[in-house]
């Protein structure tokens, strides 16, 4: 597994993290890929986290680069809510899950923080699977026959699992 944790831009500019990006999943071409950061490219409601330097941004440098190399999977913080998104390629959804193409995107950052307040979800997002305002924390599991992703609520309960079947890498 290749996990790549990027700033969101806070310290270094995505443009400069999109080349460290590309040359990390360039050294390990046959592993799993995921990534966390901070800001939501997918973010779980409509608001000020649409701003361009938040989404259209990243959107434009760094997810061509999910895209190319196949990243599973990103970890999204920020807005303090539960979501899952549907597989996401190009900027679409992927309709045709059993292609293995897509970046799932969950997220983002619920914790042991409140949820924020002026994200109000009254329309759901064209890309989402999933939300609610559920206090979450994400547990990964992986094997040969499956990738399982699951969301425990603060008293271990689980309240949402997504299942991938992994791309056949022969050193699994």
């Amino acid at each position: 597994i290749v996990m790549a944790y990027l700033d969101s831009g806070y310290l270094v500019d995505l443009e400069t993290q999109a080349v460290w990006l590309r040359k990390v999943y360039d050294t390990y071409p046959a592993h799993y890929k995921m990534a966390i950061y901070h800001n939501p490219f997918y973010p779980a409601c409509e608001s000020k986290y649409r701003q361009e330097n938040q989404v259209i941004i990243p959107q434009k440098h760094i997810v061509p680069i999910f895209d190319k190399y196949n990243v599973i999977a990103a970890f999204e913080h920020h807005v303090h809510l539960f979501k899952v998104s549907k597989p996401m390629y190009n900027n679409q959804v992927v309709n045709d899950t059993k292609s293995g193409k897509g970046t799932v995107y969950f997220g983002d950052g619920a914790w042991g923080v409140r949820h924020r307040s002026r994200c109000k979800q009254k329309k759901v997002q064209w890309y989402l699977e999933t939300s609610s305002k559920d206090n979450h924390v994400w547990i990964v599991q992986i094997n040969k026959h499956r990738i399982l992703y699951s969301a425990l609520s603060f008293n271990g309960t689980i309240i949402y699992e997504y299942e991938r079947k992994p791309v056949s890498y022969t050193h699994l």
